[in-house]
């Protein structure tokens, strides 16, 4: 199934994870928490290193899913023993739960370092695949199901064992310098085989983190069995900061907060999909070229970001151009008369409501910069909004419910920069999304900072990305979807390659 690879990716790196000095993270056993006789493997004391770890994930930096890694002390056939644990969710860009893949494995080890089980999932909608190994003696029963058809065999038990498991770690700990290799083992139940890998010490650095000078660690680990390359930055206590890895396209998973990682709003759009023909350029693109067929005259809005082009064949040909900060951003609050239109409460930006005049000042305060305070709301929207498919389309509903999709997101943005005197409006349109490989309909703001600029609140971007078009403002609607034809320019085609 399509994200395995991702799962396994993870996986490989939990067992490299260690909690980083004086931040001790979720699940950590301090000294006053841990047995006096703490099981350990080899010198090391695991009892240590436990704990569960978030990150984002990204494909060509649009956020798309998050990833969750566990190590934790547990008992097994009441024996102590290590859980290994890695989950990994997906978002298919759509409202409901129908719309996301999840994969998730553990392995199981006795203190004493032997396999005891290994348990795996994929689930994608409409599909559900278990395989589950238990190891007794020399012999690992391995049940899978599929489609809920279930089936049981045996095979020898695998040659991994805890080392394995926390090889990474230790190398990390050792303070490994430029050119150490550590060759890496697991074991696939769905393949019935074990996996080899080779982790290499690239580079030693410092890095300034959180305002600390840091040690970290560059490595790189290939796969013996397709040659996948993952680049992987450590700090010094063994902590896997950031994962890289090419498959087609870039992959990346960032540690963050919990909060922070679960937060898949950034991939919500809404009905129908516009697939792109062509390949799409690099997702943060500065320009793009797009040929669009099945195009109304109505639905043509050009303007500084996005200028149309009619072609001979009936087709339009749209350029588009990222906007940009100005070197002088207006001065808060901006007086201009023609723009007094976007400073206005509305039924939909109730930008004169208390709570909502509040809200505003405690996210601006004293800030009278236009450009930074669009960026504090656009922030601010984002990470205390929770995605919601129940859009609304009203400012201080989505205030209240503390929760939207990106109509209810874009309104509450729209409004509190009204409240603090920053002209806005909202637009609607197309948007594309790397994980669907194509556009779907989507709401997002333009804001007045000494020129106009498109923000999109319900992804987090103060300057929204390049490739979306704009169809009208928050009044219009977006027509016969399902007549358009996205294609990418022959440009930009080869700069994708």
């Amino acid at each position: 199934m399509k994200t395995r690879f991702l799962l396994v990716m993870l996986l490989v790196i939990a067992a490299g994870t260690c909690a980083p000095s004086g931040r001790p993270p979720v699940g950590f056993l301090n000294a006053g928490q841990m047995q006096r006789s703490a099981p350990k493997s080899a010198g090391l004391d695991i009892d240590r290193h436990l704990g569960t770890w978030w990150y984002g994930v990204y494909l060509d930096d649009n956020r798309c899913g998050y990833a969750v890694t566990t190590r934790e002390k547990t008992a097994y056939n009441g024996k102590p023993a290590y859980k290994f644990r890695g989950e990994f969710v997906l978002s298919h860009a759509l409202w409901d739960e129908d719309g996301r893949s999840r994969n998730d494995g553990c392995s199981t080890y006795y203190a004493t370092g032997e396999l005891a089980e290994m348990y795996s999932s994929d689930e994608e909608p409409g599909k559900r695949a278990t395989w589950k190994g238990v190891v007794t003696g020399d012999i690992m029963t391995v049940t899978s199901s599929l489609d809920g058809v279930e089936k049981t065999h045996t095979v020898p038990a695998p040659a991994v064992t805890l080392e394995d498991e926390i090889a990474s770690l230790r190398l990390i700990l050792g303070d490994p310098q430029p050119g150490t290799t550590l060759i890496t083992r697991g074991y696939s139940l769905e393949k019935g085989k074990v996996t080899t890998n080779t982790l290499t010490i690239r580079n030693k650095r410092t890095l300034l983190q959180n305002g600390v000078e840091t040690v970290v660690y560059d490595g790189e680990r290939v796969s013996h069995e397709d040659g996948t390359l993952t680049s992987i930055l450590f700090d010094g206590t063994g902590n896997a900061l950031q994962m890289t890895f090419l498959r087609k396209r870039r992959w990346e998973m960032r540690l963050e907060p919990e909060e922070t990682a679960r937060n898949l709003k950034i991939v919500e759009l809404a009905g129908y999909t516009i697939h792109l023909k062509g390949r799409m350029p690099p997702f943060a693109a500065k320009r793009l070229r797009l040929k669009i067929a099945g195009l109304e005259q109505e639905q043509i809005v050009a303007d500084s970001r996005q200028q149309f082009e009619k072609m001979n064949d009936g087709t339009w040909q749209v350029t588009l151009t990222q906007d940009s900060w100005p070197a002088q951003p207006a001065i808060l609050p901006v007086k201009d008369p023609e723009l007094a239109e976007f400073l206005k409460p509305t039924g939909r930006y109730q930008s004169d409501a208390p709570e909502i005049v509040a809200k505003a000042r405690q996210i601006v305060g004293e800030n009278n910069d236009s450009a930074k305070v669009a960026q504090a709301i656009c922030t601010w929207v984002y990470a205390n909004l929770r995605a919601d498919g129940n859009d609304v389309d009203d400012a201080l509903g989505a205030l209240r419910r503390g929760a939207a999709g990106c109509k209810g997101d874009t309104a509450l943005f729209v409004a509190l920069c009204r409240a603090a005197g920053l002209p806005a409006r909202g637009v609607v349109g197309v948007a594309y999304a790397p994980i669907i490989e194509g556009f779907g309909a989507h709401a997002w703001a333009e804001v007045y900072v000494g020129k106009w600029i498109a923000v999109d609140p319900a992804w987090g971007q103060p300057i929204a990305t390049t490739a979306r078009i704009k169809f009208g403002g928050e009044e219009d609607r977006i027509k016969h979807m399902e007549r358009l034809s996205i294609e990418a320019g022959a440009e930009d085609a080869q700069q994708a390659e």
